[in-house]
């Protein structure tokens, strides 16, 4: 692109559009926030794409000579800035190419639109140097193609038999033939590589709800009309109801306590549903008719998960970790497959031919992957092992004509949807993707589409959770920490610090207990958790994640410095914690990479860093050592057992059953291990008795969890002996994105 020319006003490359002339930036139909100086160093870039474009140039054109700025300084912030916006990486780089001690160049395609004109720079047009014309031929004879050689034969030799003229011809025809042919064929190459098939784009974005009490992560179901999602109502879950444009959500009468709804059969008669007594627990399969009707139970089948095949005639669910086949009333139930982890969130492919479901890894923290496999069992794998932007992938669904699959993604604590394409164009190259196509706002995840193409439906919010004293002789709450917001605190043993997870940024931070000589200890989105402190007050264990992203658990100075991982190990560690003199730390280190392979617990000897294997301790988590050095707590894997070691005896015992068990919490003085049961009526808080042997009551939630909370949950005890509680204030509404699919 020729620099006279001038800077193009409108023009797109990947996922983006920028208005010079508006001054806006955009990615999929949403603005981005850009300065006015990094969006005009876009511009004089995109001007001449692939080419270097001089930092004397950059001077000139950016800081005028009459502007009196650190010209260095200023060029390198309005980088970073353009980058920043680009989500641009300068060690990879997609849009913006450093040339050291030169300046800077665009490496993307450019595409100038001017009203509904759109020009793609470059192509670069290698028609016309495909075949020499015939001046120059005469001008080079050595190049001369052989039909040259036989018309200068023929004018040479006017005498010469009409069969050898008429042979000649004849070569010269299907010589010509062969360069028209080549030609289309280039022709038709060049157009297929050189115009691919534009991305997926997010054109607009709609709010649909604001009820604020829906409860996820639950599939959203539509059947064209409707949507289908569930809202938590205390102590019991509606199946609720709304139209795809919008309003008021209406509760479906179901006959049962809770449920929730699984799929809409193909030919849109049929709604089926999952009904359950306790959160999380597995469902029994209905099936209710569209227009009204009394449900139908499939059978005595239980399920996490389930989905019509596309003819309606069969029913894939699952249960626990396998995958089973029934027909579509129940019988003829059968297993499939056993699968390598905790499955959700099935859908099975327009053609019939593939099931797609979430894996959730139990005993490890790699995070969510999306998984397929034939519907008839076989070639069971990951469906993106390689991509190239670790993360986590969670709850897709294809769009009714198969040909795309639509995802969530999250990185940095926030989710995003993606597409996938699942075919492409004969006539126009077709990159798969993945495609990024929401970038906020807050958290979108969850996609359904609709079954024309032309929108997904999603859920968007923000989940925000403040923590609060309770005061076990009043029972009253109060606000708690330096701000609120601050998440997983711990004391030190003196009273005069904590450390907490910022759940803004994901950093690690050290700071008094108003407050003041705040210090951040990780950087932004670390995926840092559960700080502890050491009795010494000079360092802080907490769980973060390797390069290689396997969990491990790390030590870190209080006053701030460079972490380092407890343990050189190639397997998980995690959920350390301290003796009551510092010499030791227990933790939980997983036996291999797969969640068969199991955990167990081990103490270290903090300044040898050898470790001892407690006995029977294979598949516990969660451990907790007690201030005195007696016991150390842990939680079962599946969240259902709390057991109590007693150091001194070598022995475990149980002290408590439930749902899901969370993390354990001593009392300053160790007389008391409280802990919680989540999924409870009530989410209660109890507390073991270590001189009574015996379970108390503290608090329950059930008032609150009516009155619009998501969630309470335990996560730690002040200095002075009182529970800190968690409230969830998160707020989830329905969304959808109008989207191009092309």
């Amino acid at each position: 692109m020729d620099s006279s020319k001038g800077n193009p006003s409108s023009f797109a490359f990947g996922p983006y559009e920028a208005d010079l002339r508006a001054g806006e930036l955009r990615k999929g139909g949403t603005r981005i926030k850009i300065q006015d100086l990094p969006l005009r160093l876009l511009g004089i870039l995109a001007e001449r794409p692939g080419e270097v474009v001089t930092r004397e140039e950059l001077q000139r054109r950016l800081w005028p000579g009459d502007t009196f700025v650190d010209f260095e300084d200023g060029l390198h912030t309005a980088v970073r800035k353009l980058r920043e916006a680009l989500s641009d990486d300068p060690e990879k780089p997609r849009y913006v190419g450093t040339i050291p001690r030169r300046g800077y160049r665009f490496i993307a395609e450019v595409e100038i639109r001017n009203g509904g004109n759109r020009t793609a720079i470059p192509p670069t047009d290698l028609a016309g140097s495909m075949s020499p014309t015939a001046d120059e031929n005469a001008a080079h004879p050595g190049a001369t193609p052989p039909s040259a050689a036989v018309f200068a034969v023929q004018a040479a030799t006017r005498a010469a038999p009409t069969t050898l003229r008429r042979r000649a011809s004849d070569h010269v025809s299907w010589q010509i033939r062969c360069v028209f042919g080549g030609a289309i064929v280039l022709a038709a190459f060049l157009v297929w590589w050189y115009t691919p098939l534009p991305p997926p784009q997010v054109t607009r974005i709609d709010h649909l709800t604001t009820a604020a009490r829906i409860d996820t992560p639950v599939k959203l179901v539509s059947d064209g009309a409707r949507l289908y999602y569930m809202e938590r109502d205390g102590d019991h879950w509606n199946l609720m109801e709304t139209t795809v444009s919008g309003g008021e959500g209406q509760r479906v009468e179901t006959g049962a306590t809770s449920a929730v709804a699984l799929d809409v059969s193909p030919d849109l008669s049929e709604l089926l549903i999952g009904t359950f007594e306790v959160r999380g627990e597995p469902n029994h399969l209905w099936t209710i008719p569209s227009q009204g009707g009394a449900p139908m139970r499939l059978g005595d089948v239980i399920a996490n998960s389930a989905v019509f095949s596309p003819d309606g005639k069969q029913i894939a669910h699952l249960k626990g970790s396998d995958l089973w086949m029934m027909n579509a009333n129940g019988a003829n139930a059968h297993l499939i497959a056993a699968l390598p982890g905790a499955p959700s969130w099935l859908a099975w492919s327009p053609d019939g031919r593939t099931l797609r479901f979430t894996l959730t890894q139990i005993l490890g923290r790699e995070g969510n992957s999306i998984w397929e496999i034939s519907s008839d069992g076989r070639n069971l794998h990951e469906l993106l092992p390689n991509w190239t932007h670790p993360s986590s992938e969670c709850c897709g669904s294809w769009t009714s004509d198969g040909r795309y699959f639509i995802f969530t993604s999250s990185r940095g604590g926030l989710s995003n949807l993606w597409a996938l394409r699942e075919k492409g164009s004969w006539w126009r190259r077709s990159a798969r993707g993945p495609f990024q196509l929401t970038l906020g706002p807050d958290s979108p995840w969850g996609g359904t589409p609709s079954r024309d193409g032309r929108h997904i439906f999603f859920y968007n919010g923000a989940r925000r959770e403040d923590l609060e004293r309770l005061d076990l002789a009043t029972g009253q709450f109060s606000n708690f920490g330096p701000n609120s917001g601050v998440m997983q605190v711990s004391f030190s043993r003196d009273g005069k610090w904590i450390a907490y997870v910022d759940p803004q940024d994901g950093g690690l931070y050290r700071s008094r207990l108003e407050g003041t000589d705040r210090v951040e200890l990780t950087g932004h989105g670390e995926d840092v958790s559960f700080p502890r402190w050491s009795p010494d007050g000079k360092w802080i264990l907490f769980d973060g994640t390797t390069p290689g992203d396997v969990s491990m658990s790390y030590l870190i100075p209080a006053m701030g410095g460079e972490p380092g991982p407890l343990l050189e190990s190639q397997t998980e560690v995690r959920d350390a914690d301290w003796s009551a003199d510092g010499r030791k730390i227990v933790l939980a280190r997983a036996l291999g990479s797969k969640d068969s392979d199991g955990r167990e617990l081990e103490i270290v000897d903090f300044a040898t860093r050898k470790t001892e294997t407690i006995p029977d301790s294979e598949n516990l988590a969660m451990s907790r050592w007690s201030y005195d050095g007696r016991f150390i707590a842990a939680t079962q894997d599946d969240q259902s057992q709390l057991k109590l070691w007693d150091v001194a005896r070598r022995q475990w015992r149980v002290i408590a059953h439930g749902r899901a068990l969370g993390i354990s919490v001593w009392s300053p003085d160790s007389r008391y291990l409280y802990f919680q049961d989540l999924l409870g009526k009530g989410e209660e808080v109890w507390r073991y008795n270590i001189r009574l042997e015996r379970v108390e009551p503290v608090v329950e939630f059930s008032k609150i969890l009516r009155s619009g909370f998501g969630r309470c949950a335990l996560f730690g005890i002040t200095p002075d002996g009182s529970p800190v509680i968690a409230f969830n204030r998160g707020v989830y509404d329905l969304f959808t994105a109008s989207v191009t699919l092309p």
